[in-house]
């Protein structure tokens, strides 16, 4: 098979949706592709496209079948899968798989001899070298990333019209300090830790407390902990918004149990938000709550794809999103009343309803597996396994990765900064419409791993 990235196809008949394919095989008059017995017709006027990596402008390359001959038969078997024979006997389709098959040959001969690095540089203009320059520390990242950003006139007007402001204390350490510092104290300390004191963002006040984690249920706090932040909060009138990480069936007894908790709760300090990340901790919250908290969809709900390293590759079709999805937002609002979305800034369509605006950072991806736990005791990342007793680790370090991909390792989570939305107005205009709140991550550790 042809990997789908150097080339692949698409299928499509009239008034249905486009299947995209791999190539089993390509010859100058033809090529080879499985389809789904239901998705195949020997209709004439099914359109056939192919699409290939061109080195040279490190784009994809189209090309559209105009003459082409089908034969399909059943995959031996798997008699719900055909495979499709294409007979195409033009000059130009057999121009293009010779184009094809000369640059693939090239692909097979670099992967086989030079390193990814090298490999990397040459096919993509990756640049390799700037792979070994590291910032030294924590604090060094912190300020070659925030220091001295400042918005422009039209970043601070767009963002004046957002009154809601929340500060995620996803943490021990930020949980401790809320607690603990009186209330100016606990400014200093969280406007130094986002390494944005002098931009207006962290000047704002904040008016609602994020408590919990969204990627990780081992980071939420325990239930006397919790009721503290949750009076402490009241007293402040400032909101307070609980986060829950995706649902394990293993973690089902607990989350009840907080659910249970928030339940006993006095009215003034029951929290009317929620934010859920899965549909499971959804049916639980309305299943013990019933309709009376505000369920907001998490960030991770949001599932664009996000990766700096991604400048490298061919551009993509613009990936949307579920939650532009009018069918899924559907039953989203029937089934259990979300209507309200959360974001990072991310490329690509923002969810179609109000939505609370991440920054700075933007999720690249998530593990279930903690590599920061594995890396401090076993000096290994690839070692990470499922953990039950968590020692907290992430409260204090994190990975750091090259200066030029402006990327650090947090949590169980991959995140990079596009500065470009702390100062460019334009930019943040653009993904404001639908925007009800801003909310503030702060970069987690100290320590580097």
């Amino acid at each position: 098979m042809i990997p789908f990235a150097l080339l692949h196809g698409c299928w499509q008949l009239p008034d249905s949706c486009p299947i995209e394919f791999s190539l089993q095989e390509l010859s100058p008059t033809g090529f080879l592709f499985l389809l789904p017995r239901e998705d195949f017709s020997s209709d004439a006027a099914a359109e056939l496209t192919l699409c290939r990596f061109d080195p040279e402008t490190g784009s994809m390359r189209e090309f559209r079948l105009k003459d082409f001959r089908l034969n399909a038969q059943p995959k031996a078997e798997e008699d719900h899968v055909l495979s499709v024979s294409v007979h195409c006997g033009d000059t130009a389709f057999k121009r293009f798989s010779c184009e094809f098959s000369r640059s693939y040959l090239d692909f097979v001969e670099k992967k086989l001899t030079l390193d990814d690095a090298e490999f990397s540089q040459d096919l993509l203009a990756y640049p390799a070298a700037a792979e070994s320059d590291f910032p030294p520390d924590f604090s060094v990242w912190r300020k070659e990333i925030f220091g001295g950003l400042q918005p422009d006139s039209i970043w601070k007007a767009a963002a004046a019209c957002i009154s809601d402001f929340a500060l995620i204390l996803d943490r021990p350490f930020l949980r401790q300090s809320y607690l603990n510092l009186p209330e100016d104290d606990f400014s200093a300390c969280w406007r130094h830790l986002s390494g944005l004191s002098r931009h207006p963002l962290a000047q704002r006040p904040v008016n609602t407390l994020y408590i919990g984690n969204e990627v990780c249920s081992r980071l939420f706090p325990k239930l006397r902990e919790l009721e503290a932040i949750l009076r402490k909060a009241a007293t402040e009138k400032r909101s307070a918004v609980l986060v829950f990480a995706p649902l394990k069936a293993s973690e089902t007894a607990n989350a009840s149990e907080t659910l249970r908790f928030i339940a006993s709760l006095p009215p003034a300090l029951r929290p009317k938000e929620l934010i859920i990340n899965d549909i499971g901790m959804a049916e639980l919250v309305r299943e013990i709550l019933g309709s009376d908290p505000t369920l907001r969809a998490g960030t991770l709900m949001d599932r664009r794809p996000a990766d700096p390293r991604g400048n490298y590759l061919p551009p993509l079709p613009s990936a949307g999103t579920a939650l532009n999805f009018d069918p899924y937002l559907a039953y989203l609002k029937d089934q259990f009343q979300i209507s309200r979305f959360s974001a990072d800034a991310r490329p690509g369509p923002m969810p179609a309803g109000p939505t609370a605006l991440h920054l700075p950072f933007i999720r690249s991806n998530r593990s279930g597996r903690c590599t920061l736990k594995a890396a401090v005791e076993s000096g290994f990342r690839g070692k990470a396994i499922l953990t039950e007793n968590c020692p907290v680790y992430c409260d204090k370090n994190v990975f750091l990765y090259p200066r030029f991909l402006r990327m650090i390792g947090m949590q169980n989570c991959l995140y990079y900064v596009d500065p470009s939305i702390l100062t460019d107005g334009v930019r943040l205009r653009q993904i404001l419409p639908h925007t009800d709140r801003l909310v503030l991550q702060l970069p987690m550790g100290g320590d580097v791993l």
